[in-house]
């Protein structure tokens, strides 16, 4: 069932930790330089990152087999589909867009930068990695929830250490709400990482998202916009959580994945 990768865990994990932390470094390095240099370098980045996933992983498939929705699955995934579009309108607000060419080319250069970096390291090495550290469990549910969890959390833990050594500039309040969020888009992405049991589509999801929010003025000035975002985003884990567990042996289809 689950797709057999080039290499061993421990050289998976080993990779994945590494390209972690530079890729923590990276970021709390450039947080003054210009969005274009900040999207250039970690452009770069992303790309040696793309090609040593590929050279480990193989395929980039979790799953022998593609999962097959039943109802249940599809109305989860309309509801976390709902629920992120919410959070995507809370945190745009109030709606006060960029026009500088120069502003719009950085921002994709970078979201597109982050999206291949985060996926291929996150929902691509490190999720390998533990599922087959967790392989010998039988029950595919609770290896797909510990892999989201600990996954999403190390994601989320990109400004911890920054913040924490002081190399960047932000308040507890702010700190933990967007480590809260972070924690909650990875979850997120993980799910549509099982859906498609791949990796395009989560790069995609993950490019749209973070070049509309760094197009826009992101504040948390308003408290309750604040409240409202905190708010969704605990209730946002409860469908992610769900439509993990509706991950199944039955659910699996009968043609092999390609």
């Amino acid at each position: 069932m689950i797709e057999d990768n080039k290499s061993s865990w421990g050289e998976q994990l080993l990779i994945s930790f590494i390209f972690f932390i530079l890729l923590m470094f990276i970021s709390a390095f450039m947080t003054d330089a210009s969005l274009i240099a900040q999207g250039s370098i970690q452009l770069i980045y992303s790309l040696i990152v793309l090609i040593e996933s590929w050279r480990l992983l193989g395929t980039n498939r979790i799953f022998k087999k593609h999962l097959m929705a039943n109802k249940q699955m599809i109305t989860t995934e309309l509801i976390m589909g709902i629920i992120l579009g919410m959070f995507v309108v809370l945190e745009a607000l109030p709606f006060h867009f960029y026009h500088s060419s120069k502003v719009l080319i950085g921002a994709g250069i970078l979201a597109l930068a982050s999206a291949i970096t985060e996926e291929y390291i996150f929902r691509g090495l490190f999720t390998a990695a533990i599922i087959q550290l967790i392989n010998y469990y039988n029950n595919i549910k609770f290896k797909m929830t510990v892999t989201a969890l600990i996954t999403s959390f190390l994601n989320a833990s990109l400004i911890a250490l920054p913040y924490i050594l002081g190399m960047i500039n932000m308040s507890p309040t702010n700190f933990y709400v967007t480590f809260g969020l972070d924690f909650l888009l990875a979850l997120l992405y993980f799910c549509v990482r099982i859906a498609t049991n791949a990796l395009i589509w989560v790069i995609g999801l993950h490019f749209i998202i973070v070049f509309a929010l760094d197009t826009v003025v992101n504040t948390f000035t308003g408290g309750i916009i604040v409240a409202a975002t905190v708010m969704l985003a605990i209730l946002s884990i409860i469908p992610a959580l769900v439509y993990l567990n509706l991950v199944d042996h039955r659910l699996l289809s009968l043609k092999p994945a390609r």
